[in-house]
């Protein structure tokens, strides 16, 4: 991860667009970092402590939490987490439709997730570099995955790509 990618994810998370679908209740709100590891910089330290934060990853490492059992499921429970972030991520998936889904499964309903990845750079392979992203491309496997996508575009010079979804259906109202 780079600074620029740290700056937008906080500059997203602190717009106040979508605090209606993190209700404050119960008071440990959940997030699920999927592609966690600690390589050059985590976004943990972006949540308050109020939030419980999950990195999730296919190893083992500095801010994985949540061992991968293969690079498309996550064991976790259905409907946990009403955010999910990936950062940096997804390029080195050999098919991010279906690790979209995956995460789509974990997400709740009325859930967001944020997703950036690289639209122009280097080859990185880590273990593997498989893709670059455009706006149409993240909303196209959000639709796939049944997302509504609400947001896409590219940012940092045309360095990265943004993408952002709700999953249909109503936040759930504990309080």
């Amino acid at each position: 991860m780079h600074p620029q990618s740290h700056a937008e994810m906080k500059r997203i998370l602190t717009s106040g667009k979508y605090d209606n679908h993190f209700p404050a209740y119960p008071p440990i709100r959940q997030v699920l970092d999927v592609g966690s590891l600690n390589v050059n910089g985590t976004y943990r330290d972006i949540f308050p402590d109020s939030w419980e934060y999950f990195g999730a990853d296919i190893a083992e490492g500095s801010n994985v939490d949540i061992v991968m059992s293969d690079a498309y499921h996550i064991p976790a429970e259905s409907g946990r987490f009403p955010l999910i972030i990936s950062g940096q991520c997804w390029e080195h998936c050999e098919n991010p439709f279906r690790l979209c889904r995956e995460m789509t499964r974990l997400l709740k309903p009325g859930g967001v997730m944020i997703v950036t990845a690289p639209f122009r750079a280097q080859e990185h392979r880590y273990p593997i570099d498989c893709f670059r992203f455009l706006p149409d491309g993240f909303k196209a496997i959000f639709k796939d995955s049944g997302l509504v996508p609400d947001a896409a575009y590219i940012i940092n010079d045309g360095r990265d790509c943004w993408g952002i979804a709700v999953k249909p259906g109503k936040p759930e109202n504990c309080g």
